[in-house]
Parts: structure tokens; C-alpha cells; sequence
């Protein structure tokens, strides 16, 4: 109850099935990530702004969550600020 000792993030077909459903189902003001927790997440994402699936001008606020408040670690830090770099061009 004090702090992360593990996590398991989703994997990335999933939150691109996920993702697009979403995109296809609603209209989408702006885009908001929060933990992506892998870089193969990370990636799909980059490659649905590259694709176009999320429209163009659409507001991305990147949240890169690295750390949990407790201290925790989310992953490998170096390896997810690598690819969080990927994600900077689109935010907004």
C-alpha cells in the first residue's frame, strides 16, 4: 500500500484495438497519455499520428509517466525517454 513493486502494462495491439475503436466511435477533442508503460506502446502510438488515424490538429498533451509518486519505477527509464522523444513532435 506504500509504494509500486510491480507493474504489467498492456499490450500494444490491445491499446491500438482499444485506440481506434474509440477514434472510429467518438468524436475526440484532444488526446491525453498518461503511463504507456512499454515502448512498443509508445511506438504505436507515434505510428497512429504518423498514420494519420488520429487527426491532424488534434491536441496530444504528452504525460510522461516514468516514476509513481511513491517512487516506484514504471520501466526502464532510459529505454521509455528514448521513445518518448518519438512522441514529442505531435504534442501539443
Amino acid at each position: 500500500s506504500q509504494q509500486v513493486f510491480g507493474f504489467e502494462a498492456c499490450a500494444a495491439n490491445l491499446v491500438k484495438a482499444q485506440a481506434t475503436t474509440v477514434l472510429a466511435d467518438l468524436p475526440v477533442s484532444v488526446i491525453k497519455s498518461g503511463m504507456l508503460g512499454t515502448t512498443d506502446n509508445i511506438t504505436m502510438l507515434t505510428q497512429l499520428f504518423a498514420d494519420a488515424i488520429i487527426q491532424a490538429g488534434t491536441p496530444f498533451v504528452l504525460d510522461p509517466v516514468l516514476v509513481a509518486n511513491s517512487g516506484g519505477s514504471l520501466g526502464d527509464e532510459q529505454t521509455l525517454v528514448a521513445a518518448f522523444r518519438k512522441l514529442l513532435p505531435y504534442a501539443t
